[in-house]
């Protein structure tokens, strides 16, 4: 520290460092904030200290510099930008550039020697045109949210928070040179680079003291579904320590904490725990759990890959607490450090009371993002389907009619013939004259037999394996052949609360 405060050899900065430094003075500034220098790195306390007011640093920064286009530090990125591929055809969702060409227009003196003159001083110019990258999800195309000119620095975790927390960027892409605000991001030069549909934290969350929503209204939940988009964004990114999950969307947290006033607990909000429970893994991605523990299964941040909530679509509510199948019993996390609360946990629970199903999984295909079929064990009584109803057995783990099935995303490939699994409710959802569904959680013992198979309180725990969901409609586009009136009669018998209900300890 002592010789760095005195002077700091210019050959030992790493040249994207160098290159800021640069940008700083070329700007007329006289301050740099560099996370690697400012901060002492083989230091918890100054590291804990710093970390915990990250948010301040870039929300009052004048302008912070994005080198969006450096792979390593050592890279730099003041280069100059060579033109992108043109477009393969034979490639339908190519995203290089299209390339076409076009006559100039003449000038004023050429056009007056005459129409021969002319047509031979012409020149041939040409025009990129941007294409946009596509995503499938749900039989739909839709494009990809956040600009695609971020990569590579849109898959480290830790640069997401000063993308979204500062006010000013210069975004120094592969492909040109941004300039991003609250309001608008425009191409330094006009260059046709796509920047639609980024992800913006809400505006209010710059304030100084910005106004508080209240629980349950309009206002908090459209920042709680902003917050879930962050999410989804966050989690295609990567950090260099696994156990640095939760540490690098912190500062972000806490912003949405300023706002949304509940307590933070692994990575979902206590005000809407039910509803954040229901995070599978994207279209198409394969989900992994790290070796060492971060968090309790049911929190997102357990697992590492790109993942989605459930989306309010067309004629879905926001369903209420009070109309759920399952009740927050209560809900703990253990904070490693009390000075960074929006940080990593040691260890946490959650119970539910619910029903508990008994369920079977069956694959449907192979490949990353695989569904499983889910069949319910319903119990007859319950069901209340006569002489003539579906052949239902009481006892869990015994196949049911298969019709009454549904379609579960296990979230990693380890649990996927995993056997003694079950089935709790979570949701109703859908409104009237809409296709109806349930979903809910797959779950497991932990560890039968092992240490945390027994909680403090002398009952069984259980492990997240899954998401669920399960329609109540006939005209199901997974699954043509369900039959309905047992479907309805399963919603009924839940609605009616005709299941017992357990409390079930998730770890």
């Amino acid at each position: 520290m002592s010789t760095y405060e005195v002077g700091i050899d210019r050959t030992l900065i790493p040249q994207t460092i160098r290159d800021a430094i640069y940008v700083t003075n070329a700007l007329g500034f006289r301050w740099l904030w560099v996370d690697s220098l400012c901060i002492i790195q083989d230091s918890d306390q100054d590291k804990g200290r710093e970390l915990a007011r990250m948010h301040y640093i870039y929300r009052y920064a004048h302008l912070t510099i994005i080198a969006a286009s450096a792979e390593r530090v050592d890279e730099g990125f003041l280069q100059d930008r060579p033109p992108p591929p043109q477009v393969n055809f034979n490639e339908p969702f190519s995203s290089a550039d299209l390339i076409l060409p076009f006559i100039c227009p003449s000038n004023s003196s050429s056009a007056a020697e005459g129409p021969k003159h002319s047509a031979m001083t012409r020149q041939v110019g040409e025009i990129r045109i941007a294409t946009r990258q596509i995503s499938h999800f749900a039989g739909a195309l839709w494009p990809n949210r956040g600009s695609d000119d971020l990569e590579p620095i849109s898959t480290r975790g830790w640069c997401m928070q000063e993308y979204l927390m500062s006010p000013r960027l210069l975004i120094f892409t592969s492909k040109t040179l941004q300039f991003r605000c609250l309001t608008t991001t425009q191409n330094v030069g006009n260059s046709l680079r796509d920047t639609i549909e980024e992800w913006r934290i809400p505006s209010t969350l710059f304030l100084k003291d910005p106004p508080l929503a209240e629980h349950g209204s309009a206002e908090w939940d459209d920042v709680h579904g902003e917050w879930l988009g962050v999410l989804g964004d966050y989690s295609r990114r990567t950090t260099s320590l696994p156990s640095d999950k939760l540490v690098a969307c912190a500062a972000v947290a806490e912003q949405f904490h300023r706002v949304l006033r509940s307590d933070y607990l692994a990575g979902v909000w206590r005000h809407s725990l039910l509803l954040d429970l229901l995070w599978c893994a994207a279209q198409g991605k394969h989900l992994y759990r790290p070796v060492e523990y971060r968090t309790p299964s049911w929190s997102w941040a357990a697992v590492e890959g790109e993942l989605a909530w459930r989306a309010r679509g067309p004629g879905e509510m926001m369903v209420l607490d009070e109309d759920a199948f399952a009740k927050v019993v209560r809900c703990e996390v253990t904070i490693k450090d009390p000075a960074l609360p929006f940080g990593q946990v040691t260890g946490g629970s959650l119970v539910l009371r619910a029903p508990l199903l008994g369920c079977i999984l069956r694959l449907e295909g192979r490949g990353p993002g695989s569904r499983h079929d889910i069949l319910l064990q319903p119990v007859r009584e319950a069901l209340d389907l006569g002489s003539d109803g579906p052949d239902v057995d009481d006892a869990a783990g015994v196949e049911a009619n298969p019709k009454l099935a549904g379609i579960a995303c296990i979230d990693c490939d380890v649990d996927a013939e995993i056997e003694g699994a079950w089935a709790v409710p979570i949701f109703p959802r859908g409104a009237p004259g809409y296709r109806q569904w349930m979903e809910g959680l797959v779950v497991s013992l932990a560890t039968p037999g092992g240490s945390d198979s027994v909680s403090d309180h002398g009952t069984a725990t259980y492990r997240r394996l899954g998401y669920y969901s399960f329609t109540f409609e006939s005209r199901s586009i997974l699954h043509g052949d369900f039959d309905e009136i047992a479907h309805k009669e399963l919603a009924r018998a839940l609605k009616e609360g005709k299941y017992p209900l357990v409390d079930i300890e998730l770890v």
